[in-house]
């Protein structure tokens, strides 16, 4: 109801919404939930990852979440909602996505960045159906496990010795070719073959999940993913120069309302800077002038 229109910055920015990062973002509440009684209702608790914490241990915390969609070359949001902390992060994927579509009639991003926290099948589905590119970490699996029995945790699949295959190129329609590595594995016979000869060809067909249309380890998605981090950056500039934290609202109504003045500010002030030609100056909070 109270969602930041976007529109004049994908007028005047270029490539915006091409590359998105989606995450989300705890948001306390103005009440104490060490009281017998607790004055917001709404709020509950949830566990996040603090990079800033002792150790990167995780941390509880209680009130809201935001879930946003941020874009990924300018470090700016785009749109996003408020739920009770407790929300887990993975099903609001493909409702942040159609929520940014229904809102924009601009907004069809050739990628889609997410960490772990989003990997499942469904996830990667959503954003293939919306003929965008995942890119999108894998969850960590047991130390030595293979992943469905045939791949190993980043997703490369093994030879008929459960030795990681390399990748020998890729094709628009075939997928991603592996083959047994030249030294081969210990399936090779006693007189000194290295090479059992076992390739196979991977495709999104087949397991949307670990092949996509870049393939996974790549240069290239290492480099799409190093992109996720802006949407960190956006709520840490939302909550330093933004008041997102600093208020005393409680309800899902209020603390939503709230968070939504809180991007409004953003995306108004980088308008600014981009209408008066500030372009290096595009996240600051306040405007210099001489």
């Amino acid at each position: 109801m109270y969602e930041p229109v976007d529109g004049q910055l994908a007028d005047v920015l270029p490539g915006f919404g091409e590359k998105i990062a989606i995450d989300s973002t705890v948001v306390p509440t103005h009440s104490n939930p060490n009281r017998k009684t607790v004055s917001d209702p709404e709020a509950s608790w949830t566990k996040k990852h603090s990079a800033d914490s002792k150790d990167g241990e995780d941390e509880w915390h209680f009130g809201y979440k935001y879930h946003a969609v941020a874009d990924a070359t300018h470090g700016l949001p785009i749109i996003g909602f408020t739920t009770t902390a407790k929300r887990s992060d993975s099903p609001e994927l493909p409702r942040l996505l159609g929520k940014a579509a229904t809102a924009y009639n601009w907004f069809a991003p050739k990628y889609v960045m997410a960490d772990k926290g989003y990997d499942s099948m469904s996830n990667h589905q959503a954003v293939l159906k919306r003929n965008s590119i995942p890119i999108i970490a894998i969850r960590d699996m047991p130390k030595g496990k293979l992943r469905e029995g045939i791949y190993t945790n980043d997703g490369t699949p093994t030879c008929m010795g459960q030795i990681p295959m390399e990748y020998v190129r890729s094709d628009p329609e075939k997928g991603h070719l592996y083959r047994c590595p030249q030294e081969g594995c210990h399936l090779k016979n006693r007189k000194g073959v290295l090479y059992c000869h076992d390739e196979t060809w991977e495709n999104r067909q087949d397991n949307p999940r670990l092949f996509g249309p870049v393939r996974r380890g790549s240069r290239e998605w290492k480099g799409l993913y190093a992109l996720r981090w802006s949407v960190e950056r956006v709520f840490k500039s939302l909550k330093q120069s933004r008041r997102l934290e600093d208020h005393y609202e409680r309800g899902l109504r209020r603390v939503g309302l709230h968070i939504a003045m809180s991007v409004l500010a953003f995306q108004a002030t980088a308008l600014v800077h981009l209408r008066v030609g500030e372009f290096e100056h595009l996240r600051w909070m306040v405007r210099r002038i001489a």
